[in-house]
């Protein structure tokens, strides 16, 4: 199997060090009922007429596309628009709940632990279970081996 370039661990790094700055966010960022735009069309004083006209459309599309974003069924290109049309900018990001690395390091350890599991079922047919400890290390060792490959870590449901 290839090693995973260095490349690929440091842009990992790279990006969980900007993802951190972003999740604490994650609990802030409670999308008003109606949705974004209209909560900040309403909040300048705005209506939906007036923001259709800077838009080149008409108010009942502006409520079409304030109702979709509701719907989460906006797509990204219509929702800069009109966030730039309210003077606005669209902060975009996906952000996982946890750490890149921690994901990596957790889905090798389980891909690790379900593989070894088929040997152990042998194993323990043949009444040749190994210790706890030594089967803790044999998954230790092949999750820091896939790991490093990154082989077929993302395979399995």
């Amino acid at each position: 199997m290839r090693q995973i370039p260095k490349r690929l661990h440091r842009q990992r790094a790279q990006l969980d060090a900007r993802l951190a700055k972003l999740r604490p966010a994650l609990g802030q960022a409670i999308i008003p009922h109606g949705g974004w735009l209209k909560a900040v069309r309403e909040s300048l004083g705005m209506s939906a007429e007036q923001l259709g006209h800077r838009l080149g459309i008409s108010k009942q599309t502006v409520l079409q596309q304030e109702g979709n974003e509701a719907r989460k069924a906006l797509t990204l290109a219509s929702l800069d628009r009109a966030a730039r049309a309210l003077g606005c900018r669209v902060a975009y990001a996906i952000v996982p709940e946890r750490s890149l690395e921690a994901a990596v390091d957790e889905r090798a350890r389980l891909v690790a632990e379900r593989r070894l599991e088929r040997v152990a079922h042998s194993m323990r047919l043949e009444e040749q279970t190994p210790p706890s400890n030594l089967h803790r290390l044999q998954v230790a060792e092949l999750a820091a081996e896939l790991k490093s490959k990154l082989s077929h870590l993302w395979d399995e449901p």
